[in-house]
């Protein structure tokens, strides 16, 4: 082995950041204990019941006021075209079950699904 090679510090990542440094705990990208914060359980919880009740509503809890708006808007124009189109109740229940899958994760790790 080459001498020049044992002189890199092992606490920098690759160039690119590509490798791993000490201070993360796996390649799965998951927080180190340390680093990781606790969420109350009741954060994601309420905005899974407040996005399947209206999706947008359980956003507008976890702070995310764009995500919130890009869901309200479609649902509120769904809502008031589902007696005149059937189709349109199907839709707004798909979007409320995604509102709910994105407002939980937004709640429990910080980023949603889309």
């Amino acid at each position: 082995m080459e001498e020049g090679l044992t002189d890199l510090p092992t606490s920098q990542p690759c160039p690119g950041g590509v490798g791993l440094s000490p201070q993360s705990s796996s390649a799965d990208g998951a927080k180190p204990d340390a680093v990781r914060s606790t969420v109350p359980i009741w954060k994601p919880a309420l905005a899974v019941l407040l996005s399947l009740t209206f999706a947008g509503l359980g956003h507008l809890v976890v702070g995310a006021y764009l995500r919130a708006f890009a869901f309200l808007v479609p649902n509120l124009f769904l809502y008031t075209i589902a007696g005149y189109w059937p189709n349109g109740v199907l839709l707004m229940i798909v979007c409320f079950i995604l509102a709910a899958f994105d407002a939980y994760s937004l709640a429990k790790n910080g980023r949603g699904i889309f």
